[in-house]
């Protein structure tokens, strides 16, 4: 039975980083699959409890027992700089004025269940829980949120990837796939289309960057399950699961995270890069195989200056060279470079592989760019190399890198009996009679709405709380 584990930053985000496939996959027995809730929902304290609930509840009714859903118990936002980008042992004070783990129901956070004491909210405290449950569980499949514009998304995006990062370094037996996915984009943030039959795909359409480096035509899209892929919205398993959110206003996005399939973005953790020996001629390489493709120093920013955080040789250096080597002789299947390139690259630059046989194999290259990132892949049949340099010095522009793969070997995509299928039009005829209902049914979901807005007392209640909150 294969593992499968998904992060998620707050409850009621499982909805939107698993979805159909979540269902699919829990109804699937040759999957044992747990959801990771990184934050207890406590931005505002009186939520707290009721959110854990909620989570639960609706997790049960998606096909995940209680005891596969593991918390955290970190805060909902915090006081000062954000815990990511603290200090490793700076103790943090989260937004509900917590410093350390805890989880107020019957249910205890992971780093209490292990050590039965709980965690100091430090940076390196987070990074060593995620680190401790991909090492318990050791999942062949993980699936974590990717850069949101949420700064807690960000948070564990970015320390899942570097919890992984240091995992690969030190167990070279264990190579899990990794899947990544936003919950805003075209998700939270989606077209509200769901009304539209027959239902559409995911559509990308939010502006703005998020992940600069990941592709449209790159992702990974897979079915739902029929109970998460209704005709109408109050009849679908996803728009129930999401009206159990008493303290949250997820139902009323559902039209447009319930789609006619859910899209994942994958990683490569076959990077022998990530245990290869680097010099550069200037700049800073730990960027090159950190295993994050971006990262910030300001995560609150919600306008992240994704071009600091990179390699990026020094404006005298005219060598711009990377040389880098492999304790063991390898078959590089394929090269791929992340160009971090503020108003874009022109010119030349080479690839020169040694094999241990002393012969070498050099790649010359053309690159003409006005992206400010730019993902560069280079197919090859390079067999047992020991070394390779890489040299910018023809590259005109702001060059800057912000990984390098090198890979051995293609990696295989899961989960493929869920793979998305393409599906004929249909009756016209019943389509446009089934059209016409769900005029009716988004009449009645805005009227909903409507109400909703007006009367809810826990938006009511968030509403005072942040009036007193900005006063004191």
């Amino acid at each position: 039975m294969e593992r499968v584990v998904f992060f998620v930053p707050h409850e009621d985000d499982e909805l939107l980083l698993g979805g159909g496939l979540l269902v699919n996959l829990a109804r699937d027995n040759h999957y044992d699959v747990s959801v990771v809730i990184a934050t207890n929902g406590d931005y505002y304290p009186y939520e707290h409890t009721q959110r854990i609930k909620e989570s639960v509840s609706a997790l049960n009714q998606m096909g995940i027992s209680t005891d596969h859903i593991i918390f955290l118990g970190y805060g909902d936002g915090w006081q000062g700089n954000h815990i990511y980008n603290s200090k490793p042992d700076e103790l943090k004070k989260s937004a509900a004025e917590h410093t350390e783990t805890y989880l107020d129901s019957s249910l205890k956070e992971w780093h209490f269940q292990r050590h039965q004491c709980h965690q100091p909210y430090t940076r390196e405290g987070y990074l060593q829980d995620i680190e401790d449950v991909i090492s318990t569980l050791l999942p062949s499949v993980i699936i974590c949120v990717d850069m949101d514009p949420h700064q807690d998304h960000r948070c564990l995006s970015l320390l899942t990837e570097e919890a992984l990062a240091a995992i690969l370094k030190s167990n070279h037996s264990y190579r899990p796939i990794l899947l990544k996915k936003y919950a805003y984009k075209d998700m939270m943030l989606g077209i509200q289309d769901f009304y539209e039959f027959p239902h559409k795909r995911t559509v990308d359409h939010t502006k703005g960057i998020w992940n600069p480096y990941f592709y449209w035509n790159d992702r990974i899209s897979y079915k739902v399950p029929s109970d998460c892929n209704t005709v109408f919205l109050h009849t679908n398993l996803l728009y129930k699961t999401s009206r159990i959110f008493r303290t949250q206003d997820i139902w009323t996005e559902a039209p447009g995270f319930i789609n006619d399939d859910i899209t994942y973005w994958q990683r490569n953790v076959n990077n022998v890069m990530l245990d290869a020996s680097i010099t550069v001629s200037s700049g800073r390489k730990q960027f090159l195989n950190d295993f994050k493709l971006v990262d910030s120093t300001d995560i609150k920013n919600e306008d992240i200056d994704y071009s600091q955080e990179c390699w990026r040789p020094d404006p005298s250096d005219s060598l711009r060279t990377i040389q880098t080597y492999f304790s063991n002789p390898i078959a590089i299947h394929a090269i791929n470079l992340f160009f971090n390139c503020p108003e874009g690259l022109e010119g030349d630059y080479s690839i020169q592989i040694l094999s241990k046989d002393g012969n070498k194999l050099t790649v010359q290259r053309n690159l003409s760019t006005k992206e400010n990132f730019y993902l560069e892949k280079i197919d090859l049949d390079a067999i047992d190399a020991v070394q390779a340099d890489f040299c910018f010095s023809g590259i005109n522009g702001n060059l800057g890198i912000g990984e390098i793969e090198v890979l051995q070997a293609k990696q295989d995509v899961p989960f493929v009996q869920y793979l998305y299928e393409e599906k004929p039009a249909g009756n016209t005829a019943l389509n446009s009679l089934i059209q016409g209902l769900l005029v009716a049914e988004k009449g009645i979901m805005k009227i909903q709405k409507a109400l909703y807005y007006r009367t809810d007392s826990w938006r009511k209640k968030k509403a005072e709380y942040d009036r007193e909150r900005k006063a004191s």
